[in-house]
């Protein structure tokens, strides 16, 4: 591990170390970062908590990020919607998530760095029918935000080794970056409250 850190306020602290920072919400409600600070992805990912808790989870923990960039969110899969709101498929709006869902893409787009180009959308088709014909039959077609995992249907998640098969053999037949190869920058994990 290298020794990589971030200052905050004078301090300088280990990459990963959760700090407390003062909020910026725009206060529409809206759920989009709509303030010129809100480039800090841990300040984003504190806006989605406090965002997620205003739209019906009141228990929403904030997120963490650990020192490869991935979002460490504490999760109750009794919340409707997942934490992105989409229901089951990807399809639709659905619970706190669909109000808050603009935080945690900023904050991923913020630890993935430069934005990469996005797939082909018919290639991503392709790869989610793929991913429904080879075991994971609720798997969603992309949306104008590209996929939108219910990271709360434990199936589908990087860690099932079914997933990871079928990932990377519809990423070899489609040129679509699958789901496998360790944690990234940007990457979501969930854990149980």
């Amino acid at each position: 591990m290298g020794t990589s850190s971030a200052t905050t306020s004078g301090t300088t602290l280990p990459k990963g170390t959760a700090t407390t920072r003062p909020k910026t919400s725009s206060g529409n409600g809206s759920g989009s970062p709509r303030t010129t600070r809100a480039k800090d992805p841990a300040e984003l990912l504190d806006e989605w908590a406090d965002c997620m808790r205003r739209h019906g989870d009141p228990d929403q923990a904030d997120p963490s990020i650990d020192v490869h960039k991935v979002i460490w969110i504490t999760w109750n899969p009794a919340i409707p919607g997942g934490y992105n709101g989409t229901n089951k498929g990807g399809q639709g709006n659905s619970g706190p998530g669909q109000y808050c869902r603009a935080y945690l893409t900023a904050a991923q787009t913020a630890l993935q760095g430069a934005k990469r180009p996005a797939p082909d959308p018919a290639k991503m088709v392709q790869f989610s029918h793929c991913m429904r014909a080879n075991g994971f039959p609720d798997f969603p077609d992309p949306t104008a935000n590209g996929l939108q995992l219910n990271m709360g249907d434990r199936s589908m998640n990087p860690h099932n080794p079914a997933f990871l098969h079928a990932s990377n053999l519809c990423a070899r037949k489609t040129g679509v970056p699958g789901f496998g190869g360790g944690p990234h920058p940007g990457m979501i994990e969930l854990t149980n409250p």
